[in-house]
């Protein structure tokens, strides 16, 4: 879901998915069937939330001219 906002460029609302990913995957358990991809629960939304945070930064705000 982070990376269709993303995609959408909704960046704050897929900085809130990634960080989700993160703590979820954090909480994997080491007994867990499933084999971990380290990159896919920890580097990947980290990177994509630092890209997200810029973007928000850099992103051009534009005003109305009627607005107060």
């Amino acid at each position: 879901l982070g990376d269709i906002n993303y995609k959408l460029k909704d960046y704050q609302k897929a900085i809130e998915f990634y960080e989700n990913a993160l703590l979820l995957g954090s909480r994997r358990l080491n007994s867990d069937p499933w084999p971990i991809d380290i990159s896919k629960y920890q580097e990947y939304p980290t990177s994509m939330i630092a890209n997200s945070k810029e973007l928000l930064i850099n992103m051009k705000t534009y005003h109305r001219l009627d607005d107060k």
